[in-house]
C-alpha cells in the first residue's frame, strides 16, 4: 500500500515526466557541444570565438548539478524526508498507511483540492506533511510580493525546518480558517505563520530542543530518532510549544480557548 499511494503522488505531481524532460533536455545541450566542437575542428574555426558556444557550455555546466539533485531525488512528493531517506526506507515509511479524504475540509468548499490523512501523515495537493512532527502550520495569503495567484500551505518542523506547498488553488480567508482550525482542533498544530526574523528566532528554539532531544537518545543515529519522532514526537513537541515567544503563546491561547481567528 505504501508504495502505491506515494508512487501514484508522483505520477499526480508529474515528477517523473519533469525529470525524464530535464534529462533529455541536458543531454541535448550535450550532444550541441559535441557536435559543434567536432564541427569547430574539423573547420579550423577557435572555439572561443563563439560566443552561442561558450553559452551553451556555461549552460550545461551551470545546470548539472541542479539536474542531477532533482533526478536523483526520490519520492519528490515527501518534503524534507526524502533529503533524509532511502527511496525503500520511505516506502516502509508508508507501508502501513490508509488516506482517507478529509471530510471537514472537503465538505468546507475544499472539494477540489486534494487533503487526506492516515494515522502518520497528512497529504496535501499530492504531497505530505508529518502530522507528529509539524508544530506550526498556516494557509497562507495569496497576496504577496510574489504576487501568487494559488495559495500555498506552509508548515515548521519540531526541527525547525520549514516545509511549503502549493495548494494549486486559491483559497478564500473563510477556507484559510477552516484549515487552520482542523489543523489546530484535530492535530494540536498552532495555525500560525512566522516570517523573517520570526522565523529566525522560533527555528532557532526548535533546533535546539530538537537537537537536545537526539543527544539523550544514546546511541541512536539520527535518521532513527527521526523515524521514532514520525511515529510519536509528543515529548519534544510539547517542549517546543512550551519553549515558543510570547507573541505565539498568546493565539495559543486563543485557540485553547475554542476562539475562531479570521486571516485576512
Amino acid at each position: 500500500m505504501g508504495k502505491k499511494e506515494i508512487q501514484r503522488s508522483e505520477w499526480k505531481r508529474l515528477y517523473p515526466i519533469k525529470k525524464a524532460i530535464l534529462i533529455f533536455a541536458w543531454f541535448f545541450l550535450a550532444l550541441r557541444i559535441i557536435a559543434a566542437v567536432r564541427f569547430f575542428y574539423l573547420s579550423g574555426i577557435e572555439l572561443s570565438q563563439d560566443w552561442p558556444f561558450i553559452v551553451i557550455v556555461l549552460l550545461a555546466l551551470l545546470t548539472f548539478k541542479p539536474i542531477l539533485n532533482y533526478v536523483r531525488t526520490y519520492y519528490r512528493c515527501i518534503p524534507y524526508f526524502n533529503k533524509i531517506f532511502t527511496k525503500e526506507e520511505l516506502e516502509e515509511l508508508f507501508e502501513n498507511e490508509t488516506f482517507t479524504d478529509i471530510a471537514y475540509l472537503k465538505e468546507n468548499g475544499m472539494n477540489k483540492i486534494d487533503f487526506a490523512e492516515s494515522e502518520h501523515w497528512l497529504r496535501v495537493n499530492w504531497r505530505y506533511l508529518s502530522k507528529e512532527m509539524m508544530v506550526l502550520g498556516r494557509a497562507m495569503p495569496t497576496s504577496s510580493l510574489k504576487n501568487r495567484d494559488t495559495t500555498p500551505v506552509w508548515a515548521m518542523y519540531l526541527t525547525g525546518d520549514t516545509v511549503e506547498i502549493d495548494l494549486g488553488r486559491k483559497l478564500s480567508a473563510e477556507g484559510r480558517t477552516k484549515f487552520g482550525e482542523y489543523i489546530w482542533f484535530n492535530l494540536d498544530i498552532l495555525p500560525e505563520e512566522v516570517l523573517g526574523k520570526q522565523e529566525e528566532e522560533v527555528s532557532a528554539i526548535f533546533r535546539e530542543v530538537y537537537q537536545n532531544y537526539v543527544e539523550e537518545q544514546a546511541g541512536i543515529s539520527k535518521k532513527e530518532v527521526i523515524k521514532s519522532l514520525i511515529q510519536n514526537a509528543e515529548i519534544p513537541r510539547s517542549i517546543c510549544v512550551y519553549k515558543m515567544p510570547s507573541y505565539l503563546q498568546r493565539p495559543l491561547r486563543d485557540y485553547s480557548n475554542g476562539c475562531n481567528v479570521y486571516y485576512w
